[in-house]
């Protein structure tokens, strides 16, 4: 099998499913293995692109010699520097459900199960028989370590019905 016949399809593949998972995650919600599936297929993502530049060479270097091209491409190149700077106040654009879940990361346990109408002892129990290790008057984030995916399976946990 050459390079030419599974590049573009691979890229094409790779980018319908790193959009669809990004666009959820963008809303705040990554069922199942949403976050794992667009973080992983990124990578598969850049390899088909790479490989699907090295096929289309040609044409790929005649868009450097076109203004709306080169426009297009610079600002992707700025924008790509400018992702890791924290220049835009967060506080103006953020999520209702970032907040409430950023909040829930930093509250007692205790708190959180009284919003999912438990007492401090049946949380425990909740998270234990779902193999998570919790003790009355920890935060959520000691039983965390901060990582959002396990904050998640808690959350999940606790307000299971």
């Amino acid at each position: 099998m050459n390079l030419r016949s599974w590049a573009t399809p691979l890229t094409i593949g790779s980018t319908l499913i790193v959009t669809i998972t990004g666009i959820m995650l963008f809303f705040h919600f990554a069922p199942g293995l949403t976050r794992g599936a667009h973080e992983w297929l990124g990578w598969v993502m850049a390899a088909a692109m790479v490989a699907h530049v090295v096929v289309n060479w040609r044409a790929f270097t005649g868009y450097f010699r076109r203004p709306v091209a080169i426009a297009i491409l610079a600002t992707s190149a700025g924008l790509m520097v400018l992702t890791p700077l924290d220049i835009i106040p967060t506080t103006a654009t953020a999520s209702p459900v970032a907040a409430v879940m950023g909040a829930m990361g930093q509250a007692q346990l205790a708190t959180v199960a009284d919003l999912a109408g438990l007492t401090e002892a049946e949380a425990v129990g909740r998270l234990g028989a779902a193999g998570i290790t919790a003790a009355p008057g920890q935060r959520m984030a000691e039983i965390t370590g901060g990582d959002r995916g396990v904050q998640g399976e808690v959350i999940a946990a606790l307000f299971a019905k």
